[in-house]
């Protein structure tokens, strides 16, 4: 008979160290499932729901319950727009002008001037270098050939500034820092 080997703390450590990363990994991975699940669910609620709505209205086809689909997605970007209004996250400008700190709202359009997408929202700080330059400068009701690469249009429906920071809370961090300064010395 073979005699078992002990292992030393630093193995045993080591080996515990191995178990606890991939049962995070593990974890991570149930993780993403979970939420991909639940955006599965919430989409098939709201087709659910939608599909109840067309009945209730009178007719129940696919083309309705998209177009429901389409309102109801359109509102829940309102409504986000709204938010961020209300949290003066964002201002109302005068100034259309798309530039640096701005938030676009829009609509994409085909060739005949068809509405393919009703609401499309952006900062423009989220946008590659190459759609940044397409969209700086532009003005309200201005449109964008091929903005998304696919021949599609971008009408430009409203432009919002993105607020600066408040200067109360830049001297509230500045007061925090001297007031710590202050007890160590």
């Amino acid at each position: 008979m073979a005699k078992e080997q002990k292992l030393t703390a630093a193995q045993r450590i080591e080996g515990l160290e191995g178990m606890i990363q991939s049962q995070s990994q593990n974890m991570e991975f149930l993780a993403q499932e979970i939420n991909s699940l639940r955006q599965t669910m919430t989409a098939l609620a709201r087709r659910i729901n939608a599909t109840i709505k067309a009945g209730e209205a009178g007719g129940v086809s696919n083309e309705v319950v998209n177009k429901l689909l389409v309102d109801e997605n359109v509102e829940e970007l309102k409504g986000k727009v709204n938010f961020l209004i209300e949290q003066k996250v964002l201002e109302e400008t005068k100034d259309q002008t798309i530039g640096e700190r701005s938030f676009v709202v829009g609509r994409e359009l085909d060739e005949e001037k068809n509405v393919v997408n009703p609401r499309m929202q952006f900062a423009l700080a989220s946008l590659t270098e190459e759609a940044k330059k397409a969209v700086t400068g532009k003005k309200l009701g201005d449109i964008i050939e091929n903005f998304s690469g696919d021949g599609l249009v971008l009408e430009i429906t409203e432009v919002y500034k993105i607020a600066e920071e408040k200067e109360q809370k830049k001297e509230f961090k500045t007061e925090e820092v001297e007031t710590k300064e202050q007890s160590l010395t």
